[in-house]
């Protein structure tokens, strides 16, 4: 197939090289969401400060690892008020989504008329009422469409409360669970989306 400069076709290249244009950042991505995950997997210094004379430092890591964190933090204050993971999380599934729309907007114009380089599958596109031999790629749109102005608000939100808030726990930091849970599902839905997608062209 011919890759693409300026959206205009230049030099040949293999099918694989154009797929692994997309593969590629979405390794990145996956390192991001493996930093994102380690951020949160951290025994608060609280656990710490309890064990002080019944534990040793030793045996305070032992217990860390127990209860499936991967090391102690070193200020309780600091680690009731911490919410860099969500805003780390929210940030890797902000580019993961922002790599999804990308391939989903490739696969949407190479499977289209103007270039059939790729055949949409019949069980993962949608037909039309007056065309019936069209087919529609309405679920790679909407995987397209789901990095919108209201993500990036929920993301800026939530370092804005990070800002906001003086060390210690404060009630507002609770806000961080919408964005977090709502980016979760998004990016789960698109995932399986292309997912099948790619399994199927």
């Amino acid at each position: 197939m011919p890759s693409f400069t300026h959206f205009r076709p230049a030099q040949p290249v293999l099918v694989a090289h154009f797929f692994l244009s997309h593969a590629a950042p979405l390794r990145r991505d996956f390192g991001a969401a493996g930093r994102a995950r380690d951020r949160s997997r951290r025994a608060a210094a609280r656990l710490r400060r309890d064990c002080r004379h019944q534990l040793r430092r030793r045996r305070r890591h032992a217990l860390a690892r127990d209860l499936g964190f991967c090391r102690v933090v070193d200020n309780s204050m600091d680690a009731s008020s911490d919410r860099d993971f969500a805003a780390t999380f929210l940030y890797a599934c902000a580019m993961t989504m922002v790599h999804l729309s990308r391939l989903a907007e490739d696969l949407i114009i190479f499977c289209g008329d103007e270039h059939r380089f790729f055949e949409l599958s019949d069980a993962l596109s949608t037909g039309s009422s007056m065309m019936p031999q069209k087919k529609n790629p309405d679920p790679l749109e909407l995987v397209r469409g789901q990095d919108r102005p209201r993500d990036r608000t929920s993301r800026r939100r939530c370092c804005t409360t990070i800002k906001g808030c003086r060390p210690g726990y404060n009630k507002d930091l609770q806000e961080d669970k919408e964005a977090v849970f709502g980016a979760e599902d998004t990016l789960a839905g698109c995932l399986a989306v292309v997912a099948a997608r790619s399994s199927a062209a």
